[in-house]
């Protein structure tokens, strides 16, 4: 008994040490003044929720990163099972986070190949070639492919009781945004935040840009306004909260 209560103290003490000295390496996210916006429209969230599709490990180039050190439960979605792992290393000692190897694509596909190519790994061979010839991501590429299991977005938040209406999705899959989107319902989970990686703008990224023009729209067309974007990340916040904490607040002040 008392060896088992040792165990469960070392284990304790291990996880806050860990958590510790990880949140005093934290760079900053990859959009900016990400933490602003965050505190901006969930600053009075009890127990707020993100959903991450193509979390990678979980803390490079992440914009969930920070909310896991917080009251934030998140649930991690990364396809490709050696980098899924490495973020179940990451967050071992994080009750608030869990870990989903999956692929999230659109209705009737039960697997996706992808193209390894680490944080730029990607099921769209037209970005692949892409990536061949570009400077930045010519060091990433690989020549290796692996075929992984894939199910709707829809299917994942009802699998993982996920309630409508919560705070944060997160979409970052490399050009497979379009088909993300189309298994998932947005008019039913409405969540109050979305973060898209969108390449309307991109002046490298020439592939896709269409497509995500078309995405940009299909969001906007509905109940949310944008209020940040940059080459590559798009902020989508529901219309109701941005007059509730940017409009109503104002008018109070």
């Amino acid at each position: 008994m008392e060896q088992k209560q040792a165990n469960k103290y070392g284990k304790f003490l291990g996880s806050k040490l860990f958590r510790f000295f990880v949140s005093r390496q934290l760079g900053d996210n990859q959009i900016k003044n990400l933490d602003n916006i965050y505190e901006t429209f969930f600053k009075n969230s009890e127990s707020p929720t993100f959903v991450e599709i193509g979390a990678n490990d979980g803390r490079r180039v992440s914009n969930s990163i920070r909310l896991t050190f917080k009251n934030w439960r998140g649930f991690l979605v990364e396809p490709v099972p050696a980098i899924a792992e490495k973020a179940a290393h990451n967050f071992r000692y994080f009750d608030n986070v869990t870990i989903h190897n999956t692929a999230i694509g659109e209705p009737g596909r039960s697997t996706l190949r992808i193209h390894l190519a680490d944080l730029l790994s990607t099921a769209r061979p037209e970005l692949f070639r892409e990536y061949q010839g570009i400077s930045w991501a010519k060091g990433m590429i690989s020549r290796e492919t692996i075929e992984v299991p894939c199910i709707t977005l829809d299917k994942f938040l009802t699998e993982q009781k996920i309630a409508p209406n919560f705070e944060l999705l997160i979409i970052d899959v490399e050009g497979f945004e379009a088909q993300v989107l189309k298994g998932f319902q947005i008019n039913v989970w409405r969540p109050q935040m979305i973060i898209i990686e969108l390449s309307d703008i991109h002046p490298e990224l020439k592939s896709l840009q269409k497509e995500h023009a078309r995405l940009y729209l299909q969001v906007t067309k509905g109940d949310y306004i944008v209020i940040y974007k940059d080459l590559i990340n798009t902020v989508f916040v529901r219309k109701e909260l941005y007059l509730r904490q940017c409009v109503n607040d104002s008018k109070g002040s």
